[in-house]
């Protein structure tokens, strides 16, 4: 999405069109991108390209093809790295399960723009427990580097692998 199609899709009547044909939607700069959680060091190294100034979400997704058990306290992704009150104090919860990723973000020529490391925003569920929301970070339009640098080992059910998306609002609904 671009700065016009974004001005598009805010009008009444061909805003309504364009969201229905799926030209409003979000805005990713990260987006099929997996890291491994279970590993130490660099997770990630790649080129990203931001399609327009906005403010970016990151965040972690979780895909388990196990099914759901309400008789187990990892239930969730978000219960690896989050707990609810009630969840402070059983027992199964491990202190080792800290996550912190620290992001590097670099022009293309490798001038440095931000350096930052996120963790877990426990108090802002993104609304599904498979994924665990980590921070925002203000970007302007233009292709830059990525690297993104893993430090803890997490241990979480299944390989370790989690997919890393990096996402704007976009136009949203007219």
């Amino acid at each position: 999405m671009n700065e016009t199609t974004l001005v598009l899709c805010k009008k009444p009547i061909i805003g309504l069109a364009m969201w229905l044909m799926s030209m409003c939607v979000t805005n990713q700069a990260l987006k099929d991108a997996f890291i491994d959680i279970s590993k130490k060091g660099a997770v990630l190294d790649q080129n990203i390209d931001v399609p327009m100034d906005e403010r970016y979400s990151l965040m972690l997704l979780f895909r388990s093809t196990e099914k759901y058990d309400l008789s187990n306290p990892h239930r969730s992704f978000f219960s690896y790295f989050c707990a609810y009150p009630q969840e402070q104090v059983e027992p199964w919860r491990r202190t080792s399960q800290k996550l912190a990723l620290t992001v590097d973000i670099a022009t293309i020529d490798g001038q440095s723009i931000s350096h930052t490391v996120f963790e877990p925003l426990c108090e802002s569920n993104p609304g599904n427990e498979n994924n665990v929301a980590l921070g925002y970070i203000q970007m302007k339009a233009g292709k830059y580097k990525m690297q993104i640098t893993n430090n803890f080992r997490a241990s979480v059910t299944g390989d370790g692998k989690v997919q890393i998306i990096l996402r704007g609002a976009g136009a949203g609904y007219p």
